[in-house]
């Protein structure tokens, strides 16, 4: 009997390393998608048992062991051990995740304050709390004061010193709109943008991120729209590493209040640039989640992106036909069902 072949659609299909989780990661998880293995893969519910339904179960152990094979293909050689053994896709990508995944320290490496030669004083002169956060120079007591969320204090310090809004951490390039984004303040983040010109909130951290690069990460629609009507440049702004726009961004995460906001103001320029793999990704997206309005209105904005290639390296089309629950022929039907869509 020949060997059975699997074959992948990942284009330049990347081999995992000690440094390229992020990007191995959101590759082989868009391959998925495309493939409709991505359930299986972040099932929060056990997987069906052959008691449960023959029928389910062998569907469900095929899907699986097509996300596993791709999964030993591509984690590389010297990260193969980690999973040998694994029974299932779904552990195999969490041993990985938890063996190679990045923490946020990593990404973001702080020095302590004491290697920056400098003791940072607060408001009132004395010597200021410990931050997370010990890599300005300038203007640490604000930066403190954004962390621990008071902006009052946060305030006052710049109506002494304005220029402390645009310094960036000597390690990560964090500004602090950057912190207050991350961390959630809502408020003081809107506070700050107003207090901050356009060329400010086109300040990027070290690795390449915009406040609105991180607010569509956060998923964070109302100060979306502030950053926008501050500077609308940002829609169209790509960043590493997946050299993605804010609309994607928000698409793939899953943000889909943020998404339709952003897909309303970003122009469709910036879904047709590389040959149109934004906007095709867009509607592949839209069709995966069943938004099919956004979809349709894309389509007919730009009926080519049917046929232009995604990031995947599939098209619009190809993906609509690998999701077999999008049609009523690729479904389990009851008897009634079974008998009305036959008529």
């Amino acid at each position: 009997m020949a060997a059975t072949t699997v074959t992948s659609a990942i284009p330049n299909p990347p081999v995992l390393n000690q440094n390229n989780y992020e990007d191995w990661s959101f590759r082989v998880k868009l391959y998925f998608l495309a493939e409709d293995l991505w359930d299986v893969v972040e099932a929060t519910t056990e997987p069906p048992k052959p008691e449960d339904g023959e029928a389910e179960f062998k569907a469900w152990r095929k899907k699986d062991a097509k996300a596993l094979i791709v999964i030993q293909n591509y984690c590389g050689s010297a990260n193969y051990s980690l999973i040998w053994g694994t029974k299932t896709a779904k552990a195999a990508w969490e041993t990985l995740a938890e063996k190679l995944k990045p923490a946020q320290e990593e990404l973001f490496p702080l020095v302590p304050r004491e290697d920056l030669n400098i003791i940072p004083t607060s408001n009132d002169g004395n010597e200021s709390n410990t931050s997370d956060f010990n890599e300005f120079a300038l203007h640490q007591p604000f930066i403190d004061n954004v962390v621990e969320g008071d902006w009052d204090l946060a305030k006052e310090y710049l109506s002494r010193n304005p220029e402390a809004i645009r310094e960036r951490g000597s390690i990560s390039g964090l500004t602090a709109l950057h912190l207050a984004v991350s961390l959630g303040y809502v408020n003081m983040a809107k506070a700050l943008v107003e207090l901050m010109t356009e060329e400010d909130l086109e300040i990027q951290d070290a690795n390449g991120l915009t406040v609105m690069a991180c607010a569509a990460t956060k998923g964070i629609t109302q100060l979306a729209k502030c950053i926008t009507e501050k500077n609308k440049k940002l829609l169209s702004l790509p960043y590493p590493p997946q050299n993605f726009i804010p609309l994607l961004t928000a698409y793939f995460i899953g943000h889909w209040e943020l998404a339709r906001y952003l897909y309303s103001v970003t122009p469709l320029e910036a879904l047709l640039q590389d040959n149109g793999c934004g906007g095709s990704e867009i509607v592949s997206e839209s069709f995966r989640a069943k938004k099919f309005d956004i979809a349709l209105d894309l389509l007919q904005r730009c009926p080519n992106l049917a046929l232009a290639k995604g990031y995947s390296g599939l098209t619009p089309l190809q993906m609509c036909a690998s999701i077999r629950s999008g049609f009523l022929s690729g479904t389990h039907l009851n008897f009634w069902q079974q008998w009305i869509y036959d008529r």
